[in-house]
């Protein structure tokens, strides 16, 4: 619960300790009263829209958090997340955002990473492979030209047919 405002914390407190003590739904503005907050029922709303959003996100690309590893670079600029799984079979590339046509990662450039070992490139929680490309510029992964699902961030599982390769130096 480290990335939500203290507003959400609270909220999600609130509203778990109300269900279970009631074991009713709860309503926004029950929570208001009930909790005498200084805040509206629609901004209650609106902050538990975001939250059920954030957990939608998570069970589609939960895969690439949860019992993922860090690789050997964190991040690429301000959009790309790097995450591998435990066994260092696959790469998850995780984007804040989405790319109309295609994504190039240049951390995967063929001058720092040899990739003849990739097996797959797939979008978690959409159907089927996608093509994809490596050079010096950038491995480019072609993707729909709209997003299959609204997310705040899309995951790319990289399946190796062995060890996730080394990045060059």
């Amino acid at each position: 619960m480290n990335d939500l405002t203290e507003r959400q914390r609270i909220l999600l407190t609130l509203v778990v300790r109300d269900y279970i003590e009631t074991a009713e739904p709860v309503g926004s503005k029950t929570i208001v009263e009930r909790y005498k907050l200084d805040m509206s029922p629609a901004t209650v709303r609106n902050e538990m829209a975001m939250l059920t959003e954030m957990g939608r996100c998570l069970d589609i690309i939960g895969e690439a958090v949860f019992s993922t590893r860090g690789w050997e670079i964190a991040s690429e600029g301000d959009g790309i997340r790097f995450t591998r799984n435990k066994e260092n079979t696959v790469l998850y590339v995780t984007n804040l955002g989405w790319f109309n046509d295609e994504l190039r990662i240049r951390t995967l450039s063929s001058s720092r990473i040899d990739l003849k070992t990739l097996a797959s490139v797939s979008l978690l929680g959409a159907p089927g492979p996608l093509t994809y490309r490596q050079n010096a510029e950038g491995l480019t992964i072609t993707v729909p030209p709209r997003a299959p699902y609204d997310s705040p961030a899309y995951a790319f599982k990289l399946t190796f047919s062995g060890q996730i390769p080394m990045l060059n130096q």
